[in-house]
């Protein structure tokens, strides 16, 4: 699955915005990311439309081309006054009406849709696999369950997390530094020294980003795996990142993280500002399509 183009008016401060993609990695240097990024997760129905004279308005329009196999949806968002948001349709290419039979392929239960779109160093991200394996001391009766629509009740979701945690090796998160990211049995990220766990670890502001967006893949990649495991899609989402690619300095490798996000096989929109756009187009424009 892939967003072809994107077309935005009066949507948040975007007062006009066009853009094609490409498969693979994209890098898109925009002002507004934060819009954007809102815009593309609607339109992928990996997120709820805002309220009305919040960043909607009643002359808001949003329209995409999306791709699913061998098949095209066109997509239009548009205000609805009577419930106060967006309301989505999707067409053919005969321009059928067909919004239910995208939304059957495009939803997802809540919790995969959390790896879907990074929005930066959020708190819970490094404990999403410690709220997985200890349900009861996180979330309410069967809270999970209705996040996971129901799969977390299953043996297999918990024998594939239990596997997935401990597979996990630690992994540096820079080069040339002496710590790396540990997904310990409890499913708790940290950051150790090699060598000498005990040693405390203080990350920069850039490490911590990157920390953040790290634990994000390895959740992408876990329900990459449960879904192959129960064969429950044959559509791969798009990956929404915003909020990260300018907040990295120049110490952190970033074409280890072009081809870490690349190895997924998905396509990735990469939102970031213009000028850190052209640094980047630069220094990896064999890596960004």
């Amino acid at each position: 699955m892939s967003v072809k183009k994107i077309r935005i008016q009066d949507f948040g401060t975007i007062d006009s915005f066009s853009r094609e993609f490409g498969e693979g990695i994209n890098l898109v240097g925009i002002r507004e990311t934060a819009e954007l990024s809102s815009a593309l997760g609607m339109v992928l129905n990996s997120e709820a439309p805002p309220p009305l004279h919040a960043w909607a308005r009643t002359e808001t329009k949003i329209e995409a081309e999306v791709s699913i196999d061998d098949g095209r949806f066109w997509v239009r968002m548009e205000a609805d006054p009577t419930a106060n948001a967006l309301q989505m349709r999707a067409y053919n290419e005969a321009r059928e009406d067909v919004t239910f039979e995208y939304r059957r392929l495009t939803t997802r239960s809540r919790e995969e849709g959390l790896a879907e779109v990074f929005k930066g160093n959020e708190a819970s991200v490094p404990l999403r696999f410690l709220r997985y394996a200890d349900e009861d001391a996180y979330f309410k009766p069967r809270e999970l369950s209705r996040r996971t629509d129901g799969m977390s009740e299953l043996g297999t979701f918990r024998s594939y997390l239990s596997s997935f945690i401990g597979s996990r090796k630690p992994e540096p998160i820079c080069d040339g530094k002496q710590y790396e990211i540990v997904l310990r049995r409890d499913g708790k990220y940290t950051v150790a020294h090699k060598g000498d766990g005990d040693q405390p670890v203080s990350l920069s502001a850039s490490e911590d980003m990157l920390f953040h967006y790290l634990c994000f893949l390895q959740a992408a990649e876990f329900w990459h795996g449960f879904e192959e495991i129960r064969d429950l899609h044959g559509v791969k989402k798009p990956l929404i990142v915003a909020h990260f690619l300018e907040r990295l300095d120049e110490a952190i490798d970033l074409k280890n993280v072009i081809q870490r996000t690349a190895a997924l096989g998905r396509q990735v929109l990469f939102l970031t500002l213009p000028s850190r756009k052209r640094e980047l187009w630069d220094a990896f424009r064999n890596w960004i399509s």
